[in-house]
């Protein structure tokens, strides 16, 4: 259900407020475990004020608050992430844009997307 309700939301509203809660519900909810059986990874994710954290390990995500001191990536975005995410924009196209900023493994931009995806 959050799924699908991720892939009709749209674009925000001006008015429309993203907290850290919001957003690691929003990671818990789009993850894909088949895709991560094999992966050890950590990311952190900045949209805008908000900082969540998702480790992958395994086909298992464990998503929380704040950041991570030993990131493997770490994504600074605005609300253009949804268009990450749900494939309308390629992680390229999000760099190249500057709709994206990444500090780490940039490789790793395209490896979040295929694990969280809307």
């Amino acid at each position: 259900l959050g799924r699908w309700g991720a892939k009709h939301l749209g674009e925000p509203r001006p008015d429309e407020i993203v907290t850290d809660d919001s957003m690691a519900m929003a990671l818990r909810t789009i993850f894909r475990p088949d895709a991560a059986a094999n992966d050890d990874l950590r990311f952190e994710l900045h949209v805008g004020e908000v900082v969540v954290s998702a480790v992958v390990r395994d086909g298992v995500v464990v998503v929380g608050r704040g950041g991570l001191p030993d990131a493997d990536l770490v994504i600074d975005a605005g609300l253009e992430i949804r268009a990450l995410l749900s494939g309308e924009v390629t992680p390229r196209e999000a760099l190249r844009t500057g709709a994206v900023r990444v500090r780490g493994k940039r490789a790793l931009l395209r490896r979040f997307t295929e694990l969280f995806r809307i």
